[in-house]
């Protein structure tokens, strides 16, 4: 026997003694995680993430259950609570688990505003807040179709939820029965109408497997159910009550289950298994007592597959536990977990995590102390990496090294007990070096590490593998095995392309893969991937070897990185990323609480240039009420102040926002008189009201810069009597809006458009048209329009919905339009013919017109149709109940045509809350969820919601708890990117220009920017050539740049998209459109003669088709003479050459001509001086017939001809040339034709 076969066979003993012994008490280190309320950590779960990190939802109860959050990332337990994240938690079952996006928290929630129950999962997005989604009883996220209505949640109900290739898979009872679902399929089944307590386990194939107990004392188990029916009984205990089954999976596929049943005061906990495919049950095993209210059951298998339960046991009031390694059955006795300091009661609601490195955990809730805690296994736990150790090619009696790190990932020192040793068919060919650190005795506290060096030396051909062991004093791997492996045979590199998408398939936008390209890969190598979502996004789903974008491959899952084993081919990775909308945060803001009842009958404006927002309201403090308003112009709010309309009376009140300020319209009642009106105050804050003081505005003002103005009951400025106004009462409420018919927005083209009742009838008046038009007089009600709003399409018509009663025995909802600006062009119509309330409308960017309601059953619905004439109405879809104390409904759309509902829900009593809900524009509704106020218990009465140009959305609303007025704005972020589209206009081909694209955040929230892409068909032609918003987080208003190059290739009209992701949950992707224009562009050479000289000049570029011209200008003394285009003489007359159109290359050569030259060459001289000087012995020079007054010096030794009188073509002496003097000083000159003066 070799030495090497001896050290494995005592191995083996060793292993075998091991499991004869029995159950020893564990070492338990404890950890407070939470006690920081009176009753925290019921209904707990836990997860544990890659890292060994734990991640624990659970219920404070100390008042109203509300679900918390704890990890111990840093090391030590961080809480944090969820009341604003998944309001009004049940107390029953949480579940918890670890996505590639952070943490996922499920609970369910009853809203006693509302009367509706949910299933909520709230999962942290790492780096960016919370996602909220529904399961069960809200809206299907995928189809924004109502999910089945759930009914109360019974006390003790358990959930299931694992994670599996990056999804969420989950079982959960909705009050009617009990549910499967995943985030893989996007499903919902239907197992059975029992089973109010459930687990799930996913095994190696990607079958599912659930158990439940019934509510007939039946285990039962369903194989990937995806209907009822198909569960089959996998215990029945007569005359006994089973509770908490728990279920988990090992590496070979083995099923294992607890559960706990019994009677009277004997209650145990048992242990079954088979296998996922095939076999039976195994005979249930007794493994302890837990008493008749204990249970808590919890299961899970470590990497080395043994077996870990816990549970409580309410007989001993502590926490049970036991083990079992893969070949061991279960120990007779279990262990009691204690530690020092221990209470006298602990254990409920046990959850069992186990991470990577075999570390058990288990959280649960201490009752003496009401806390929530975990307690760790101690254990050394052994890590060897990197495994395999891959050595690639290695030529034949050559060498390679490569060195493994050992590492204790444990909580206990981690003793090596041997010198690693190597195994396997080659051996021989590996060997540890020297450089080995990892000596025997060596003990290693947790996270340390040791290092062992093994060389590579293969003696023959071909591919090689052995076995590296090392052997510790880890109880799950006493011996740790690294898989060795190397080949003789050439290198060879293979090509991993990588490919990114978002969910809406544009390239290169949502995330990462690195490294990234075209990947160069080393035969018979590892290569490892990382796949990074960018901010706002998360990863949908992992793709390898697939042909394109319409078939990306095989399906890894949502993981964050993927490493192909042993290159031995081309692949590619393709990773989809899809945008994710955290769960908005809202600021609350106190307007005014300054009286003893201030805020009803609110209603609000923004500014459309700057944002800010104006409130009216009205203070019954006193009676009458004061009709007072309030603006965060200078950035927080202001002190009110009041409006100097008298005599308001309990009606509702309307705010717009004009371009001289803000107007506010209320109800006034004064008891003298006996008079009703509806009258406005504008208050002038932006325009100077003196410049508007004539006709047709008729502006007068108060010393505050007030303009009262009667709009029905009083008289008009010109004197006229007004619509009587006969009554008001406490539900009236008037639509309003301002409407702006160009651009920019001035007094001329901005008319503020309202609808009002006069107690019996609706009636529509408005700025622009100038007319009051009254519907339905033949008929007058009492209450007729009482309730009303109105919108205006992109055309300007008229939209309006109101309440109509139908001789007192219901109301019905009406609708009106008028496409014309006429007052008899109105068409009313019947909405629905029921008992309704609270009409709210808007129009959205593509004049699709959005109605909610309150319908006879309390429930608000939502209806839309196109503004144009004509056209059905959808079908309701129902929002949910409102209660049957609530309504106030506000409804508004932004510019991205994402719709935005708020109201004010109260099921009667002193509980009440504004919910809000968006629609996005694909139609897809989030379920209504409370917009929290910690410091109000009832309070959304009379909710008035606006959103600014920049998508912040803002509600008011009034306090009933505190009696004062407040403002919630949702905290997002936003992006915006200026200019928008950006134009580069006209580049030559082969030439660049560039953009700098600001981007910047008008938004509530810190603005995180991902890295941009360009995309399209002329992509290739703009890049990126400064990103200073890669990984910026901006805070609200600040701003980074990005600079973008146009740099056509060839001529023609260029466009391209610029996208920017983001984490603005209504612009995942911000997209500039980039335009230009190529060009071709030719080159004209302008040259000149001397004696002047030609403009522009040099080589000059002309676009092609283009024209240009050129101008000779000669010097003194020269005059104009002639242009050679490309060589050609023109006998141009000119001195203005142009060419046009220009489709090739040009010369063009500018000569001048002078009354002096030297014959026989295309010299000529501005002077006879200069002409001599430059001419040589034997020279002619000819001179013009003209006059000079120039004195001629011959000073140089040469003889020259003079030859004078000539006539413009230097052809013909038809003259003489007139000197003023001749001197000559050396040479000598031939005179002809010169005359002296």
């Amino acid at each position: 026997m070799t030495r090497r076969s001896a050290y494995h066979l005592a191995a083996a003993i060793f292993l075998l003694l091991l499991s004869l012994q029995p159950a020893r008490a564990s070492t338990w280190i404890p950890s407070l995680v939470d006690n920081t309320a009176g009753i925290t950590g019921r209904n707990l779960s836990v997860a544990a993430d890659p890292a060994g990190k734990l991640y624990l939802g659970y219920l404070d109860t100390s008042g109203t259950a509300y679900l918390k959050y704890a990890h111990n990332v840093d090391g030590g337990w961080y809480q944090e609570s969820l009341k604003n994240i998944l309001p009004n938690a049940s107390d029953v079952s949480t579940a918890t688990v670890y996505t590639p996006g952070g943490p996922r928290i499920m609970a369910y929630s009853y809203n006693s505003a509302t009367g509706r129950t949910m299933y909520q999962a709230a999962r942290k997005i790492n780096g960016d807040g919370w996602q909220l989604q529904d399961i069960g009883g809200g809206i299907n996220p995928m189809t924004g179709e109502p999910e089945p209505a759930m009914s109360a949640i019974a006390t003790g109900t358990q959930t299931g939820a694992v994670q599996y290739m990056g999804f969420t898979f989950i079982t959960f009872n909705n009050g009617n029965g009990l549910k499967y679902a995943n985030e893989r399929d996007m499903a919902w089944y239907d197992i059975s109408t029992t089973g109010t307590q459930s687990d799930l386990a996913i095994d190696t194939a990607g079958n599912v497997h659930v158990v439940y107990a019934d509510s007939n004392g039946k285990l039962m188990y369903a194989k990937n159910p995806t209907a009822a029916g198909q569960a089959t009984v996998l215990q029945t205990l007569t005359g006994s009550t089973l509770v908490n089954p728990a279920l988990a999976i090992d590496g070979g596929n083995t099923m294992h289950v607890i559960y706990s049943y019994g009677s009277g005061a004997n209650y145990n906990v048992w242990y079954t298994s088979k296998p996922a495919e095939g076999g039976s049950w195994s005979a249930p095993v007794n493994l302890g007592a837990c008493g008749r209210t204990g249970g808590y059951t919890t299961i899970k298998v470590d990497g080395a597959n043994n077996v870990h339960a816990a549970w409580y046991n309410s007989s001993t009031n502590k926490l049970s536990y036991t083990m079992k390694t893969a070949a061991q059955t279960f120990p007779t006795t279990v262990e009691s977990v204690t530690w020092t300091g221990a209470s006298n009661n602990y254990g409920q609601y046990a959850a069992l995590a186990i991470d990577q490195y075999n570390k058990v955990n288990i959280a649960f809730y201490d009752v003496t102390n009401s806390a929530l805690m975990v307690v760790t296994k101690q254990a050394p736990a052994i890590d060897a990496s990197p495994a395999p150790l891959l050595y690639g090619s290695v030529a034949q009696g050559a060498a390679a090294t490569q060195t493994v790190t050992v590492t204790n990932r444990g909580n206990a020192n981690l003793n090596i007990s041997g010198v690693p040793a190597i195994s396997g068919p080659d051996a021989t060919e590996f060997l540890v070096t020297s450089n080995n650190s990892c000596t025997a005795g060596l003990s290693l506290a947790p996270d340390a590490s040791c290092t062992t060096e093994v060389r590579f030396s293969p003696a023959t051909a071909g591919a090689k593998s052995a076995t590296l062991s090392i052997a510790s004093n880890d109880p799950n791997y006493p011996v740790k095995e690294v898989i060795l492996k190397g080949t003789t045979a050439d290198s060879v590199n293979y090509t991993i392309y990588t490919g990114v998408y978002s969910s809406s398939m544009v390239p290169n936008i949502g995330g990462a893969v690195s490294p990234s390209g075209a990947v160069t890969a080393t035969g018979g190598l590892n290569k490892t991937f990382t796949i990074t979502p960018s901010p706002g996004y998360l990863i949908a789903g992992v793709y390898v070897d697939g042909t394109g974008p319409q078939d990306f491959g095989t399906p890894m899952g949502a993981i964050t990185s993927y490493t192909f084993p042993e290159v031995g081919s081309d692949h590619n990775i393709t990773a989809v990323f899809y945008p994710v909308v955290p769960v908005t945060s809202w600021s609350v803001a106190t307007v005014d609480n300054s009286g003893t009842d201030t805020g009803k009958y609110c209603s609000m404006a923004t500014n459309p240039a700057t944002g800010k927002l104006t409130v009216g309201y009205l203070d019954n403090s006193s009676s009458p009420p004061v009709l007072k308003t309030a603006t965060n112009a200078s950035g927080s709010w202001s002190a009110p102040q009041s409006v100097p309309i008298p005599n308001v009376t309990n009606a509702g009140t309307a705010t717009v926002y004009t371009p001289a300020g803000p107007r506010i319209m209320a109800y006034t009642y004064d008891a003298a008189t006996l008079k009703r009106k509806y009258m406005s105050a504008r208050n002038w804050v932006d325009l100077n009201p003196l410049d508007y003081a004539g006709y047709p505005f008729f502006v007068s003002v108060d010393a505050n810069n007030w303009q009262l103005q009667d709009i029905a009951g009083g008289f008009d400025p010109m004197g006229n009597p007004q619509p009587a106004i006969d009554n008001t009462t406490t539900d009236t409420f008037t639509g309003a809006v301002q409407y702006c018919s160009g651009s920019p927005c001035s007094m001329n083209n901005s008319n503020t458009f309202i609808s009002y009742t006069d107690g019996y009838n609706l009636w529509y008046a408005n700025e622009r048209d100038m007319y009051y038009h009254e519907f339905e007089p033949q008929a007058p009600q009492a209450g007729a329009g009482k309730q009303s709003d109105l919108a205006l399409d992109s055309q300007g018509h008229i939209h309006i919905v109101y309440y109509n009663p139908t001789n007192g025995s219901h109301g019905r909802l009406m609708y009106a339009e008028n496409p014309t600006a006429l007052e008899t062009g109105f068409i009313t119509s019947i909405l629905t013919d029921s008992t309704v309330s609270s009409p709210s409308i808007t129009v959205d960017n593509n004049d699709l017109l959005h109605v909610v309601y309150v319908d006879s059953g309390k429930h608000l619905q939502y209806i839309n149709k196109q503004a144009a004439t004509g056209g059905a109405w959808s079908a309701p879809y129902d929002l949910g109940p409102v209660g049957s104390a609530g309504a106030f409904t506000s409804i508004k759309a932004n510019g991205l045509d994402i719709v935005h509902v708020a109201y004010y829900s109260n099921n009667g009593g002193n509980t009440g809350q504004v919910m809000y809900a968006q629609r996005s524009p694909n139609g897809v509704w989030t379920t209504p969820a409370a917009v929290p106020d910690s410091g109000s218990g009832n309070y959304g009465q009379y909710t008035a919601l606006v959103v600014d140009a920049n998508h912040n959305v803002n509600i008011a609303y009034y306090d009933v708890s505190n009696t004062a007025l407040k403002v919630a704005t949702k905290l997002l972020p936003v992006i915006s990117a200026t200019p928008d589209p950006a134009g580069f206009g006209t580049v030559s081909v082969n030439s660049s220009t560039e953009q700098t694209i600001t981007v910047s955040n008008p938004g509530q929230y810190n603005l995180s920017v991902g890295s941009a892409g360009i995309t399209g068909s002329d992509a290739g032609m703009f890049s990126i050539t400064s990103n200073g918003c890669a990984g910026v987080s901006l805070a609200p208003a600040g701003s980074c740049s990005i600079v973008v190059s146009f740099a056509p290739a060839t001529a023609g009209a260029k466009s391209a998209i610029l996208h920017i992701p983001s984490n603005d949950p209504y612009t995942a992707d911000k997209q500039v459109a980039l335009t230009g224009s190529g060009i071709s562009v030719y080159v004209i050479h302008a040259s000149a003669a001397p004696g002047g000289s030609i403009t522009p000049s040099g080589d000059v570029p002309v676009a092609a088709g283009g024209c240009q011209s050129f101008t000779m200008t000669p010097a003194p003394g020269f005059f104009y003479g002639d242009f050679r285009v490309d060589g050609t003489w023109q006998s141009w007359g000119s001195s203005t050459f142009t060419f046009c159109p220009v489709d090739s290359d040009h010369t063009i050569y500018a000569w001048f001509e002078s009354p002096f030259r030297i014959m026989g060459t295309q010299d000529y001289f501005g002077s006879l001086q200069a002409a001599y000087a430059a001419a040589f012995t034997g020279s002619v020079i000819q001179c013009l017939a003209v006059n000079t007054t120039e004195d001629l010096l011959l000073d140089v030794d040469r003889a020259v001809t003079l030859d004078g009188g000539f006539d413009d073509e230097f052809q013909t002496e038809t003259g003489s040339t007139q000197l003023h003097s001749l001197t000559v000083s050396s040479g000598g000159a031939t005179v002809e034709g010169l005359v002296l003066q």
